[in-house]
């Protein structure tokens, strides 16, 4: 991860963050207090960072949290995300997180229109944002998850050198190799 314009304003993009995106802004705005963040994340990859969220509201950290919202993990072939998307579910979820502020949208002068709110509040601020429902899934990689799990069962097990009590690391099966 490198920042793609290191100055003023820094951009680090997380492709495949797997919810680690709050917490990158969380670390970011800890190591510079004066400053503010926003996120931008898709809705599977914000579920999977709800404990970062949660720390994000209870230290109310000045961020703008914007969840696109299409509802399918649309990187890993496009199951669907649980999650809120009506404006009474932000709101919930906003609170739950202990975010101040929540805020939906569906079109672009409401996302105008939230954006240009929640720059300038105190604290956290939730945008969820729908999108039109997804396309169909990318394609998936020859490489099923058969394939993967053939694989595995093949493997050499895992071994290492001499250990500090003069035994062999374990090996898949649980039995010191020597």
């Amino acid at each position: 991860m490198t920042l793609a314009d290191p100055g003023q304003h820094p951009v680090l993009p997380l492709h495949g963050g797997m919810g680690l995106a709050g917490g990158v802004a969380a670390g970011y705005l800890l190591a510079r207090p004066n400053s503010g963040a926003i996120v931008l994340e898709g809705d599977g990859n914000h579920l999977m960072g709800w404990g970062c969220a949660q720390l994000i509201g209870a230290l109310g950290l000045p961020l703008v949290h914007i969840v696109s919202s299409n509802g399918v993990y649309r990187s890993t072939g496009g199951q669907r995300v649980p999650g809120p998307s009506d404006t009474g579910r932000v709101h919930a979820a906003a609170k739950v997180l202990g975010y101040r502020h929540a805020f939906s949208s569906s079109t672009a002068d409401e996302l105008d229109d939230a954006l240009a709110q929640a720059v300038l509040l105190d604290g956290p601020s939730l945008l969820y944002v729908t999108e039109d429902p997804a396309p169909q899934a990318p394609p998936r990689s020859a490489f099923v998850t058969a394939d993967y799990a053939e694989a595995l069962t093949k493997s050499v097990p895992l071994t290492t050198g001499p250990s500090e009590h003069g035994e062999r690391a374990q090996g898949r099966s649980g039995r010191g190799e020597r």
